[in-house]
């Protein structure tokens, strides 16, 4: 009874809940990114029984795009039912998919699943403002010169959302460089705008042309065949190495012509290449004599040890770079002072400092010096750096400047012998008596191509002073210079024989006679130009005796222009603008003008600089010097045209 009991009044067994979802998937088709879409679903108990929803969740897929929510009781009884939002909000483009899954408290089926599609299409907003949006079209909403209607442009992007690049944009050889933007050859990385030409019958900088073959120079060989400058006509391979700082025959070496194996070249010094016992002797301030042979791995610290041991055949001292202290004394042979530098302020010379010292002391011999600078040697007495009786002095490429004397010659001074000079500079020097620069009795001077500039002396011949000997002084400058009595540039007196030629005197004063030039008896001042000259009478020219002026101009100056005696001839020259009279003779005149100038860009500050003053176009000097006669044999220019009067006509102008 009790058992029948028990199964009888006991607990009854739960009646069971039937969860039905109304789908199994949903399909929410293109939904543009930035916008959303929601769907809806249900889930209804069918059961006699309840059921309850534990849980719902969205898997597999990107939960940051999608979301859920319901509306009803999690515990439905039978016959209920719940609501299930869902929503789909892209973010990114492209098809979409996810899971939800729902877990219920059914013994059967516990756990649902509803599969969700979409397509994130593309936005319908235009966010870089360019026009387009990406359902339009815009490939990069994010540049406003990205979209459908833009230009393609040389960028390696695509600019008008075709969906590929040309053809011209791509760098196929990925040498950095595309089609479009000068690559000829886009297939080959060694050839691109700006590449280094090799050898490889390639353009391979891209600039029309194949170099490899080519011979710029004509010298016979190309970049290919080991030319290493072909630009330049003297260098190829196996060329003969001469002394032009250039590497001739491209074996990396410079000027090294040493043809005697002796160590020194002729670039650098050696007078007889041929000779392995002749070499010159180098001078280095900062040189050990204790230890020096006098190579140039081995100078010598000063021109008198030097000199001590000159080389028998050459005769030469190099002196380096830099300031050296010289007081030579000579008196027979040869020596000669050079200068290594490129140019002759590189190296310089003064004296040692004593008192009567100079740079050159010499009573007999030869004595060459050539580029370098000779500077404030200052003495008592004649020939402030230079003195010289009966020598043989040659100056080639030479600067002296301020040096000072209280005789004669405020740099140089010399009695007998000879002197050349070629392409020098005096400049600022001073003479207490005659020769602001240079002073000489009974010498026979050569000066071809020097400057005088500035140069002063008490007396006579502000630039130069001259008494016996002979002198052709030819192309030079005579500027500035300043004399207390006659020849404010020049001064020569009692020569047996003086020709001046092409030169340009400029602006000398002299308190006296010849403001330019004195010239004396038997001298002739032949295609020159005197400017701007200055002196109480004779303000360009003081000729004496039977000196002659010929096919010269003289103008601007004050105290006239020629100044002339009965035995005097000037002859085919042209005066003008020379104030109180221009010419003042009593001698011949031959065809002698007085007009304008007209000289190309005159305006009377001129410096001593490498620019012409050469006569204008109509300028009566022009073609009308003289053809014959007078102290030239042929006075053509050099053109082959008639003589045209001034320094710059004639057969021997500059």
């Amino acid at each position: 009874m009790l058992l029948t009991w028990l199964l009888a009044c006991g607990p009854s067994k739960k009646e069971p809940g039937d969860l039905i979802l109304t789908h199994e998937a949903l399909e929410f088709g293109d939904v543009p990114v930035g916008t959303w879409k929601t769907m809806q679903f249900g889930a209804e108990n069918l059961g006699p029984g309840s059921a309850e929803l534990l849980s719902a969740t969205i898997f597999e897929g990107d939960d940051s795009q999608w979301s859920i929510e319901r509306e009803g009781a999690d515990l439905l009884a039978a016959g209920e039912f719940i609501i299930f939002s869902l929503t789909f909000e892209p973010t990114i483009r492209g098809d979409q998919s996810a899971r939800l899954q729902l877990r219920t408290d059914q013994v059967d089926d516990p756990t649902l699943y509803v599969d969700l599609f979409a397509n994130a299409a593309a936005s319908l907003d235009d966010v870089d403002g360019d026009g387009f949006a990406p359902s339009d079209g815009d490939c990069n909403d994010g540049d406003p010169d990205i979209h459908p209607a833009a230009e393609e442009l040389c960028n390696g992007i695509d600019d008008d959302c075709s969906g590929s690049l040309p053809e011209e944009e791509e760098d196929r050889d990925y040498d950095g460089l595309r089609y479009c933007e000068g690559d000829c050859d886009d297939d080959d990385n060694d050839v691109y705008p700006g590449a280094e030409e090799i050898c490889d019958d390639k353009d391979n900088d891209c600039d029309g042309m194949t170099p490899d073959r080519r011979d710029d120079d004509g010298d016979g060989y190309t970049f290919c065949d080991g030319d290493c400058d072909d630009d330049e006509a003297a260098v190829w391979p196996w060329a003969e190495e001469i002394c032009d700082d250039k590497d001739n025959d491209c074996d990396d070496e410079i000027d090294e012509v040493d043809e005697d194996r002796d160590g020194v070249t002729i670039c650098s010094g050696d007078c007889d290449d041929m000779d392995p016992d002749a070499w010159p002797v180098f001078v280095d301030r900062y040189g050990d004599n204790k230890k020096a042979d006098g190579t140039l791995d081995a100078p010598f610290a000063d021109v008198a040890t030097a000199v001590e041991h000159l080389d028998e055949i050459c005769r030469t001292v190099r002196l380096t770079v830099g300031t050296h202290n010289v007081s030579l004394i000579w008196t027979e042979g040869l020596v000669r002072l050079e200068g290594m530098g490129s140019f002759p302020d590189d190296v310089l010379l003064q004296t040692n400092g004593g008192a009567g010292d100079r740079i050159l002391d010499a009573s007999g011999g030869q004595v060459e010096v050539a580029n370098l600078t000779i500077f404030d040697a200052d003495v008592s007495g004649n020939g402030g750096a230079i003195y010289a009786e009966n020598t043989d002095v040659a100056l080639e490429e030479v600067i002296l400047i301020a040096n000072t004397a209280t005789g004669a010659g405020g740099a140089v001074w010399m009695s007998g012998g000879s002197l050349s000079l070629n392409d020098c500079d005096l400049q600022e020097n001073v003479s207490g008596t005659n020769g602001g620069a240079i002073a000489l009795t009974d010498v026979a001077l050569t000066d071809i191509d020097s400057l005088y500039l500035k140069n002063q002396s008490e007396l006579s011949g502000g630039a130069l002073w001259m008494s016996g000997g002979s002198a052709a002084i030819s192309t030079g400058r005579v500027w500035k210079n300043l004399a207390g009595a006659d020849g404010g540039g020049i001064y020569l007196s009692g020569l047996s024989d003086s020709v001046l030629s092409n030169l340009w005197i400029h602006g000398n004063t002299a308190v006296s006679e010849g403001g330019g030039v004195l010239l004396g008896a038997g001298g002739v001042l032949i295609n020159s130009t005197l400017l701007d000259n200055t002196a109480l009478s004779g303000g360009g020219v003081s000729a004496q005796g039977d000196a002659a002026v010929w096919s010269s101009i003289v103008g601007y100056s004050t105290g006239g222009g020629i100044l002339g005696g009965s035995s005097t001839t000037i002859a085919y020259s042209l005066l003008y603008g020379n104030d109180s009279y221009d010419l003042s003779t009593t001698g011949t005149e031959t065809e002698s003008l007085i007009e304008p100038l007209l000289l190309t860009d005159y305006v009377g500050t001129e410096d001593p600089s490498d620019a012409d003053i050469v006569p204008a176009e109509g300028s009566p000097a022009i073609d009308s010097g003289p053809t014959e006669g007078g102290p030239l044999s042929d006075w053509q220019d050099t053109d082959g045209t008639a003589n045209d009067r001034g320094y710059t006509g004639g057969p021997g102008a500059p």
